[in-house]
């Protein structure tokens, strides 16, 4: 008797075990196919001493024409690189997440992206409606055919110096001389603000790098500066899900039948794939309108204010999920707080919506933004177990320390 129950439990663990391998060998499978790449592929060489002076640039608050807020205090450390909020407060806030949400900063009505990865190799569209993107060997963005580079990174960088809200406070001189669509007065606009900080020791530091004068330090220097100091600070770490895929680790059962339900049913791979797990491309995803949007009165057109199709309204680019676990709240604009909302909001959107709270502007752009859905975003239902999963799943892509 003793013998069988010996055998009955040999049997019962073998089979665990063979049960977690043949899984674990299907999610590797299932990841390579999908694009997966380690962070030492993914991640670029960059120029150390130059990545040092840009973070001085990234910290100054004198890079801002109002001289009154840096690109820190909206990429933090304690948020992992975004900013904790719903939507960004820029100009005039103060302090971090609650505090700075209750001070007097002027709202930027979309979610703040986190900012790994963005100088891998990979990374060709930014911001949410990929206003700054290179495709091929043609590079689009808001400076149109007077672009000062035809590095997209570069390019990103320098953007939101001179966004209203973000870091330009509208004040009178603003509105009046440079608050036009004219990419010349932009150009001017940066202009003005180099000749303000031109005895600003990082402008020397910049000027001795280049051996140049200060007098010749132009846009490309600035932001060549700031972008690789994405590429040093921001550079990807080694997750869980990598050490896993390096034979380093294993997962628990919960992981591995959240990564199956990832790559399969839960078809989250459909767009969250490649080394960034994304697509970079662009999909509408029911997330609640938080704040008065970027079109104002509650609406964001997305990628539509870009392009001006009307088969991208509605829609953002897919955000890569490294590091998704410290980096709430979701979506464009900042409305779920947790992952298994997030989730719950690709395939069961009403479930947050209270429609006798809306008036009928508010449901008719609901109603459109349901029709830009696409059957590549359409997600299954999930139970509570396999969303669970799914988030055990998406907590290993977290850096490890």
């Amino acid at each position: 008797m003793k013998l069988k129950i010996s055998i009955f439990l040999l049997s019962v663990l073998f089979g665990k075990l063979v049960y977690s391998d043949i899984y674990q060998n299907v999610l590797k499978q299932a990841a390579t196919q999908s694009g997966y790449a380690s962070s030492k592929e993914i991640n670029p060489q960059f120029e150390d001493e130059l990545a040092n002076i840009g973070k001085l640039f990234f910290e100054s608050k004198n890079l801002s024409y109002n001289s009154s807020i840096a690109c820190r205090d909206c990429h933090l450390s304690e948020f992992s690189s975004a900013d904790g909020l719903p939507n960004a407060v820029g100009v005039g806030g103060h302090g971090s997440g609650a505090v700075r949400l209750s001070s007097e900063g002027q709202i930027v009505p979309r979610n703040v992206l986190p900012l790994w990865g963005r100088g891998s190799k990979f990374f060709n569209r930014f911001f949410w409606d990929g206003k700054v993107e290179k495709i091929g060997p043609d590079v689009l963005s808001q400076f149109f055919d007077k672009r000062p580079t035809d590095n997209p990174l570069i390019l990103a960088t320098l953007l939101p110096i001179v966004e209203i809200r973000e870091m330009v406070v509208n004040d009178l001189e603003v509105d009046t001389n440079f608050k036009k669509e004219d990419v010349d007065i932009a150009l001017d606009f940066y202009s003005e603000i180099f000749e303000k900080i031109s005895s600003d020791p990082m402008m020397q530091n910049l000027a001795n790098h280049y051996n140049v004068p200060i007098s010749d330090i132009d846009l490309i220097h600035v932001g060549s500066a700031i972008s690789e100091h994405f590429k040093k600070e921001f550079r990807l770490k080694p997750t869980k899900f990598e050490k896993f895929m390096n034979d380093e680790v294993s997962l628990d059962e919960k992981e591995i039948k959240g990564g199956i339900l990832f790559y399969g049913k839960g078809r989250c791979s459909a767009c969250h794939n490649g080394p960034l797990f994304s697509d970079l491309d662009f999909h509408s995803v029911i997330f609640p309108q938080t704040g008065f949007g970027k079109n104002g009165f509650g609406v964001d057109y997305g990628r539509f204010n870009v392009t001006n199709k009307v088969n991208d309204l509605y829609k953002f680019r897919t955000p890569p999920l490294i590091e998704v676990e410290n980096t709430a709240p979701y979506g464009h604009s900042g409305s779920s707080y947790d992952l298994d909302e997030a989730i719950v909001a690709h395939f069961d959107p009403f479930r947050f919506v209270n429609f006798e709270n809306m008036n009928a502007m508010e449901r008719t752009e609901y109603f459109r933004t349901i029709q830009q859905v696409s059957n590549k975003t359409q997600v299954p239902y999930l139970d509570e177990l396999e969303i669970e999963n799914l988030v055990s799943f998406l907590k290993t892509l977290s850096f490890m320390e």
